[in-house]
């Protein structure tokens, strides 16, 4: 026992600094393991809010895909009373007797047009439909929590909670406004067409390429005359002085009339119309590369126009569209209140 007492009197300084370091070290490595212990806590909250996140914006994108497929039979009525090709072909077949052939070369010269006109007034009110509910369900999504409620919505309204009431006046007039919209769209694609199509004769020979040359003429006299971000916000104000259903119209104008949108409006429209290309490339069949009458190419863009309205069609336009990564980049902006750093977010991917 003396010894061991005159061993810890003559090393108790070291023993002490050995004791002391060791406490040190032990105690680093409990912080570090809290440390560490922490930030997998934190990561995995990242990663559940993230994925919270990514539920609720797929929900609004399922809405919308929902929504434009009530809202296309509406269209698609409204299209064929303004631009009917199946009344001019049935007075072509049926009366076929009866017309001089001067008759029946301007039947068929108002055919050209109509159908032509017909193709890209489905594109862009199609497209216009689909992106304002985009912008519609989305701007709605950052002011609702998940369906759990355990979860904070992404932003507050001034006027309180967001009432499902409200939600669906501004989705209804969203739905409305795009068969407001159908008027002005068949008009300019009409004016367009006569415009750019005028001396084309129904013997005039065209490939697929010749065509598309012609849509994208019509389109750049189209978007020459007709502003669509002004037609798309053109969403009235509430008269029964429902707070937050103005304050989110506003926003949905303010969202549609930015530079921003302009620029993704224009991705959107080449995304739809390279779509109708590539129907229309389908419809040539065996004659994609050949040059063909005019003539044959009426019933061909005819039918791919119904195809881009068909619902039950899986090149419908509307359920293509919500799935176009510029529609979806545009709704996860505006779920996120604007943030575009929309992929570290984990709402959508790469």
């Amino acid at each position: 026992d003396k010894r061991m007492f005159g061993f810890l009197r003559r090393h108790r300084t070291k023993l002490l600094v050995g004791c002391l370091i060791s406490a040190g070290l032990y105690g680093a490595y409990v912080i570090r393991q809290r440390c560490a212990m922490l930030e997998a806590e934190l990561a995995h909250e990242k990663r559940r809010g993230a994925a919270v996140l990514r539920g609720q914006f797929y929900a609004n994108q399922g809405a919308v895909l929902k929504t434009g497929r009530l809202v296309m039979p509406a269209i698609r009525r409204e299209l064929e009373a303004m631009a009917d090709c199946d009344a001019l072909v049935v007075r072509l077949r049926e009366r076929s007797a009866e017309l001089s052939t001067e008759e029946k070369r301007a039947l068929w010269q108002e055919l050209k047009n109509v159908a032509v006109a017909k193709a890209m007034a489905v594109v862009y009110v199609v497209s216009l439909t689909i992106t304002g509910l985009v912008v519609v369900f989305n701007l709605i999504g950052r002011y609702v929590g998940s369906e759990s409620n355990f979860d904070a919505p992404v932003a507050q309204l001034p006027g309180g909670s967001l009432t499902r009431e409200t939600q669906q006046r501004l989705i209804d007039r969203a739905s409305a406004h795009a068969v407001d919209i159908l008027p002005s769209a068949v008009v300019s694609s009409k004016n367009a067409v006569e415009a750019v199509l005028c001396d084309a004769q129904l013997s005039e020979v065209m490939s697929h390429g010749d065509i598309m040359e012609v849509l994208k003429q019509c389109r750049a006299h189209i978007e020459s005359h007709l502003h669509f971000q002004a037609l798309l916000s053109k969403l009235e104000e509430n008269s029964a002085q429902d707070n937050n259903l103005d304050v989110l119209i506003r926003e949905f104008r303010d969202i549609v009339e930015s530079p921003d949108f302009g620029e993704v409006w224009s991705d959107i429209l080449e995304s739809a119309f390279q779509h109708l290309g590539v129907l229309l490339l389908e419809a040539f069949g065996a004659e994609k590369t050949a040059k063909i009458h005019l003539a044959k190419i009426i019933p061909k863009l005819v039918k791919v126009g119904g195809r881009l309205l068909d619902i039950d069609d899986p090149a419908c336009l509307s359920g293509c569209l919500v799935d176009f990564s510029s529609v979806s980049n545009l709704g996860a902006i505006v779920f996120l209140s604007g943030e575009k750093d929309i992929y570290s977010a984990g709402v959508i991917d790469r």
